[in-house]
């Protein structure tokens, strides 16, 4: 729980960089080095939640329906590929800067709130090894 907390604070953390990088353009022009550094934390985040999200979902659910719970982990990349969707048509009505907030905010929260729920899970996973 606490690495899919980290990897959603990265994913927050990186938002963080294209807001800062919309309040450099000052002029209109930035460097594209804030967008790659962006995207790339996003990947890296990615690639440090996903997995163990994968390995947490497979090994907690029972066998006979460990094929659907997968099947249902990966239903939620789409729920929420829809939902980035939705608050990406926000992005003409906000400046960017206050957009890029607006996304980190979401990661950050979700981090918070992985973490605050990971002490209960915990447990409930722990009872699923016996």
């Amino acid at each position: 729980m606490a690495k899919i907390a980290i990897g959603s604070a990265i994913i927050g953390a990186s938002a963080l960089l294209f807001t800062v990088g919309s309040l450099a353009a000052g002029n209109g022009k930035v460097s594209v080095l804030w967008a790659l550094a962006g995207f790339f934390g996003m990947g890296a985040a990615f690639m440090w939640y996903w997995p163990v999200t994968l390995a947490l979902v497979s090994k907690a659910a029972p066998a006979k329906i460990n094929s659907t719970l997968m099947g249902g982990t990966f239903l939620s990349i789409f729920v929420g590929s829809v939902i980035m969707g939705w608050v990406g048509s926000f992005y003409d009505q906000m400046s960017p800067a206050a957009f890029w907030t607006l996304d980190a905010s979401i990661a950050l929260g979700s981090a918070i709130v992985i973490l605050a729920v990971k002490r209960p899970v915990n447990r409930i996973l722990d009872l699923c090894e016996t």
